[in-house]
């Protein structure tokens, strides 16, 4: 097991929301973490509970309208819901205009920003797990080891053969690969693609609960998709989502706009919020 602040975990934002999934076989999976997730947001007395929490996720959208509301002169959004929307009915998804989100933020106390509020007409919602990765992880070790589990750290494998040999000495009747992208360097997988994200931490003030993403123009795309993730005693701002980048680092110009997308998605522009990662 290697230590869980080398791991994709380490900068994850977080939020449960299948993105760039596509593909179909990795359906069972995901709705498989959902629900383990949910069911610990049920059980206070599990030492992994502290660390997940549900989240009113919002996802701003220009979608294409049909008709006007009886109650409102703004027109409805006519929008083919996600897949993964209809496949977890415990999400609560829905498809709102920006009338009908302001009047819900109003009463959620949800921070809409000025600019996606100006740029967008209608959002995505729904209710979703965040896990405080980094500290979940420590967690799930500890328990393993309670529960027996013998825990080796910085353990380095050099091919298959390797893993192999070590788990007939050791008794195992399976072996699972989960060390994210690091998989392919043990078992090469051409379907398995690195999707480089950067981000920034700042300090959570309490309270605050407003998660944003947005990767729609004009303010957002695929590639740099902007997002506000509230995770523990953090919120993450980023981001980018670079196919084959395997830079470890993160660019000057990279630095520039993740403190734009601070000034533009936090309240008060960003001023007197502490960045702590």
């Amino acid at each position: 097991m290697s230590q869980a602040s080398s791991t994709c975990s380490m900068g994850a934002g977080g939020l449960w929301m299948p993105f760039h999934c596509d593909d179909p076989s990795t359906n069972r999976w995901s709705r498989t973490t959902l629900l383990s997730y949910l069911s610990l947001t049920e059980t206070p007395s599990s030492p992994l509970s502290k660390h997940v929490e549900m989240i009113q996720a919002t996802v701003y959208k220009n979608l294409p309208h049909h008709g006007q509301n009886d109650t409102d002169s703004y027109t409805l959004p006519l929008s083919p819901l996600p897949q993964w929307a209809l496949d977890n009915p415990e999400l609560n998804f829905q498809s709102l205009n920006m009338f009908q989100l302001s009047w819900q933020g109003s009463i959620d106390n949800m921070h809409i920003p000025d600019t996606l509020r100006e740029s967008y007409e209608d959002a995505w919602t729904f209710r979703t797990p965040v896990v405080d990765s980094l500290k979940y992880m420590e967690a799930l070790k500890l328990l393993c080891i309670e529960e027996g589990v013998e825990v080796k750290e910085d353990v380095e494998y050099t091919s298959p053969g390797a893993v192999k040999a070590s788990a007939l000495s050791l008794g195992c009747a399976h072996i699972v690969n989960c060390t994210g992208l690091s998989s392919s360097t043990l078992l090469p997988d051409p379907s398995l693609l690195p999707g480089r994200g950067v981000l920034y931490y700042y300090r959570r003030p309490e309270g605050f609960n407003t998660c944003a993403l947005v990767d729609d123009g004009p303010v957002g795309t695929d590639c740099y998709p902007k997002y506000v993730i509230p995770r523990g005693d953090v919120v993450a701002v980023g981001g980018t989502y670079l196919e084959g980048d395997y830079e470890v680092g993160i660019r000057d110009s990279e630095r520039l706009m993740l403190e734009g997308n601070a000034e533009m998605l936090l309240p008060g522009g960003g001023e007197g919020w502490e960045k702590v990662g």
